[in-house]
């Protein structure tokens, strides 16, 4: 065949026409391919191995095939590059050999597991649970079976961008019902699955379930049962249709719209198979079957139908009566319901379900025939027994008890409560299943070094009792694990330290090594600095040196020693050994460790060294909030309160932040010195840094409100503290009412005690008892003391102390002195002091000379002793006595305790002796003192010069009065608050008890100036206003 030469020409030029344009694609593609590789090699995303033992999927990017036509899986897959999509799948099962749908404690079989194990084969799983965003509608119990339970995760796709809105076959998907079933047992089954929403939860998404019970008819009354059970219908409280020992179910209320009791389709040997069916919310599986056991009752006509009514109204019946369950396993899950939802399966998958569930029901029929077969060939029963069986049921039918008579079920935490102590001595420490296979390869010597030390430290912290280190002790004996220093340092510290330790076991297990280590040292040293002993610690410290001191030695001293031996020193108040202590520190070059110096600083503010406290914190070269705090509460407990508050206000002016320690220690200088200005101050502060709930912090205060005489304002913190209240929040707003003589607010917070189930301790006590004994209330007073060994509070020194107080204020004399000889142990000087004071209130010359002589065999110099009987001798005019009394107090050099006043006026603390005129504006305080004598003598004042012990004139004994250090504060308190309005009080603070001048001199100042006084003497206080004070002269 030949060819013109025009046409050959241009086919040949259409050819390198095409040529061209495909090399220049080629090159395009080239280019592409390049850069979507450099992409792929530049992403960071985490690399995804993919199991390759089970090849199920086919299709996609997954598998690919070797030269030799093997299929051969990626392993190096992105997990954003897979293709997923988030489905709903709908599952059957048959639960009788299941420990339910997800068991507890991870109990093997589950219905879960398989089916994750399912997933896993199949390679549907994308990622690991968490990945795969898993939900369930719900968790069965042991043998309950389902018909449309349903599940929700991520699973694999062909589509490579799957939606929910995409036609199901646009391309063809996985068949996920057929796929997971060839992998899953016989008797789990996926129905259909369905494309979900992301945001899709099987349980919360969920609208409604279903519930069947099947049982047999027999003789029971289907009709009673079936009006009964639409009792249930509707939104009711079943708490006493459920197991009382479950811990976690918090709300009760459930609610059904549907109940139905119909017979089935099936029967047997004359016998109708029937059914409960229910419809609701979703309701606890044991719920169900107690709801069916009640009904089951009623069928049976040993119950009525009411019953129903009783059980549902939780207020008649708050706890349940104590009834067994209806069995688990004909308990069926039939549906759960969503909105939107609308499972599918393909026509082969759904072929391949009937004919299974058709296999597998004619199995079970063969299993059936077979037990009848066995009944067939029981042997008969004799006319005797048939009449004997019959009877035995009469008799199990007479013998039924009624729900409502029944005892209640326990709750969760009485049954926690009875097997409590059980538990703690028989109880080993506590493993899951997969600690306790590693801790049998520790045991067998299987496990590596660091995984055996780790498990044993974790045994170790699992240690709650005592029963339980001895458990470890022995296993670390026999097992060579004392070899390792980090496990026997961590076993001697739980031993020695923790509350249900034993600091004798820990010496003995340290004596036994031979080598200790530093560690080993460190807890037996802390152990003893929280014992009871913690002058002991000291001894094993220098134990310690010496023992560091020798070549041959492997322990050393460092920071954490020289920590918990300076501890013990603070509890044992040891100042000698802080010294020692501080020594050590700075030839061991350990200055810089903050935390040492911060514990160096608070024992040697605890020991009351605060001079040495104040120099050190001046040194330190690094101070933290702990470092401030250690200082602060050192000067407010060691009456240097005025100090505390100048170091608090430095710390706020370096801007550091004051925590909750901070403010308590600040808030106790208040309360010491009465700065109610300040305390206010720092209130504010705790307000605005959210402090104000934590219970240290409202205890504080309340007692700072308290001590500077605003009782009403200590109430309004009280009662606005939200927050649990401790036993002291109580005790110190009882006692805040008690030395106020508001006895009947006291003694109704004390009662509320009992309302709230707060057991009161021997502070409750005392602070109820200091309330009678301040308002007089004596058998109210008495009858608390004698209840206290029946609340378990046996009463100690103060309490006998209070109660020989209130009775000798009250003149029974003779009674409180019989009380204190019938107590069982000696009694202190401060009963026989009592006892002296209320004498002379009642100027008893017999009982004052028999507590005095009490008081010297004591030992006691205390010059307010000699005092007061000096006042009762100088009452009765018997000047010898009093001469002698005196003499005597030459003799013993007994020094009188000079009378010292506070009072607050600007921002500042002014200090009042007797007579003093030492304060900047003395001449016009005396200049106030004459012009209050002038205008209370028209008030008709009468100066009580029988008070002044002196043998001198009365003009004398008056002026001596004029000026006592409470009189001198007063009036300078007037002259500061002149032209204030007159709802400023005057607030005086006296370290002694209030003399009996000064106290009628009060009530007239109150009234003449018409402003209100407040003393806080060293007993109590004593609100003056318009002429009255609040003690009403009971004092």
């Amino acid at each position: 065949m030949t060819m013109s030469g025009g046409g050959g020409r241009d086919s040949e030029s259409a050819i390198d026409n095409e040529l061209a344009y495909l090399r220049n694609r080629v090159k395009e593609l080239e280019a592409e391919n390049a850069k979507l590789l450099s992409q792929v090699s530049s992403c960071q995303c985490q690399q995804m191995e993919v199991k390759h033992d089970v090849p199920v999927l086919d299709s996609g990017n997954f598998v690919r095939r070797s030269r030799r036509g093997r299929k051969r899986v990626d392993k190096s897959i992105p997990i954003h590059l897979i293709s997923k999509r988030y489905v709903a799948l709908k599952i059957m099962y048959f639960g009788e050999r299941f420990y339910g749908f997800s068991a507890e404690a991870q109990m093997e079989p589950s219905i879960e597991s398989e089916i994750f194990k399912a997933l896993e084969r199949t390679r549907l799983l994308v990622g690991d649970i968490k990945e795969s965003n898993y939900s369930r509608c719900g968790r069965t119990d042991k043998g309950v079976s389902s018909t449309g339970q349903v599940i929700a995760l991520f699973v694999r796709s062909r589509l490579k961008t799957p939606s929910i809105d995409s036609e199901i076959n646009a391309r063809p998907e996985y068949d996920y019902v057929r796929v997971l079933n060839r992998a899953l047992p016989d008797d789990i089954r996926v129905l259909g699955w369905s494309p979900v929403p992301d945001d899709f939860h099987a349980r919360f998404s969920c609208s409604a379930r279903e519930y069947k019970y099947f049982f047999w008819r027999q003789n029971l009354n289907l009709s009673a049962m079936d009006i009964a059970g639409k009792k249930f219908i509707g939104e009711h409280d079943f708490r006493n249709f459920c197991k009382m020992d479950v811990a976690n179910v918090h709300c009760y209320t459930r609610r059904v719209t549907f109940f139905e009791v119909s017979p089935c389709q099936n029967s047997h040997e004359g016998d109708q198979l029937c059914t409960f069916t229910m419809r609701g919310s979703a309701f606890l599986w044991h719920q169900v079957r107690a709801m069916v056991a009640v009904l089951f009752m009623i069928g049976q006509g040993v119950e009525s139908v009411d019953v129903i009514d009783t059980l549902l109204d939780t207020k008649k019946t708050p706890k349940k009566p104590q009834y067994l369950l209806a069995s688990e396993i004909p308990l069926v899950l039939r549906t759960c319901e969503f909105e939107n939802v609308n499972f599918i399966c393909s026509s082969g998958a759904l072929e391949s379900l009937r004919s299974h569930f058709k296999k597998e029901s004619l199995t079970y029929q063969l299993e059936s025939v077979i037990f009848q077969e066995a009944l067939r060939n029981c042997l008969p029963i004799g006319n005797d027994e048939i009449s004997c069986n019959i009877d035995e049921k009469k008799k199990k039918a007479a013998i039924h008890v009624p729900l409502l008579s029944r005892p209640t079920e326990p709750s969760y935490e009485e049954r926690s409560a009875k097997l409590k102590p059980r538990q703690e001595e028989t109880c080993p420490v506590y493993l899951s299943q997969s600690e306790l296979g590693n801790y049998n390869l520790i045991r067998f010597g299987e496990a590596s070094n660091g995984m055996a030390r780790v498990y044993m430290e974790t045994l170790i912290q699992r240690c709650v009792t005592f029963s339980h280190i001895k458990q470890l002790h022995s296993h670390f004996l026999t097992a060579g694990h004392l070899q390792s220093s980090f496990l026997r340092s961590r076993l001697l510290d739980r031993c020695a330290v923790s509350p249900f330790g034993d600091l004798s076991l820990a010496v003995q297990i340290f004596r036994r090594i031979p080598k200790p280590l530093t560690n080993d040292w460190n807890a037996i040293i802390r152990g003893y600095a929280a014992s009871s002993q913690p002058s002991l610690a000291f001894s094993w410290y220098r134990s310690m040196l010496s023992q560091a001191s020798s070549s041959s030695s492997l322990c050393r001293v460092d920071a954490l020693t020289c920590s918990f031996a300076l501890k013990a020193c603070a509890r044992a108040l040891c100042s000698s050994a802080t010294r020692q202590l501080h020594a050590q520190i700075n030839r061991r070059g350990l200055f810089a460790d903050a935390l040492l110096c911060t514990t160096l600083l608070d024992a040697y503010s605890k020991n009351g060294d605060l001079i040495s406290a104040h120099k050190l914190f001046d040194e330190m070269p690094v101070r933290d909030v702990a470092s401030w705090n250690a200082l602060i509460a050192g000067l407010a407990s060691g009456n240097r309160a005025h100090e505390a508050l100048e170091l608090y206000k430095r710390m706020e002016l370096e801007g550091l932040r004051r925590n909750e320690v901070t403010v308590v220690a600040a808030l106790g200088a208040c309360s010491h010195l009465g700065a109610i200005e300040e305390g206010e101050k720092i209130h504010g502060y705790v307000k605005d840094a959210n402090l104000d709930q934590n219970v240290f912090v409202s205890n504080a205060t309340i007692d700072m409100y308290t001590k500077c005489g605003f009782v009403d304002k200590a109430f309004q913190v009280f009662d606005q503290f939200t927050s649990k209240k401790s036993i002291v929040t109580w005790n110190t707003m009882i006692m805040g009412f008690a030395v106020h003589g508001e006895a009947h607010k006291a003694l109704e917070i004390f009662k509320k005690l009992e309302l709230n189930r707060i057991k009161p301790d021997d502070v409750s006590f005392l602070a109820a008892l200091t309330a009678c004994r301040h308002a007089g209330l004596v058998e109210y007073g008495t009858s608390i003391f004698n209840s206290m060994p029946c609340n378990g509070v046996e009463p100690n020194m103060k309490h006998y102390g209070c109660v020989v107080d209130l009775l000798g204020r009250a003149g029974k004399l003779r009674e409180a002195h019989d009380i204190i000889c019938s107590m069982s142990m000696v009694p202190d000087p401060i009963l026989w002091q009592s006892l002296l004071g209320a004498s002379e209130i009642h100027k008893d010359v017999e009982m004052a000379e028999i507590a005095s002589k009490k008081l010297i065999e004591l030992g006691v110099n205390n010059d307010g002793d000699f005092v007061l009987l000096s006042n009762i001798y100088a009452a009765q005019g018997r000047w010898k006595d009093v001469g002698r009394v005196r003499d005597d107090m030459e003799t013993k050099q007994v020094k009188k305790i000079p009378g010292l006043s506070y009072i607050e006026a600007e921002g500042t603390i002014h200090k009042f002796y007797n007579s003093d005129k030492n304060h900047q504006q003395w001449r016009k305080i005396y200049e106030k003192i004459d012009e209050i004598r002038f205008k209370i003598r028209e008030d008709g004042y009468v100066a009580q010069t029988g008070l002044v012990l002196h043998d001198i004139g009365e003009e004398e004994k008056e002026n001596a009065l004029c000026y006592h250090s409470e009189k001198l504060a007063v009036a300078y308190g007037l002259m500061m608050v002149e032209g204030g309005g007159e709802e400023t009080p005057v607030r005086v603070i006296k370290n002694l008890r209030i003399c009996g001048d000064c106290h009628v001199v009060f009530k007239h100042i109150s009234k003449i100036y018409k402003r209100e006084i407040i003393v806080r003497d060293r007993v109590r206080f004593h609100r003056f206003k318009d002429g009255y004070c609040s003690c009403k002269d009971y004092w």
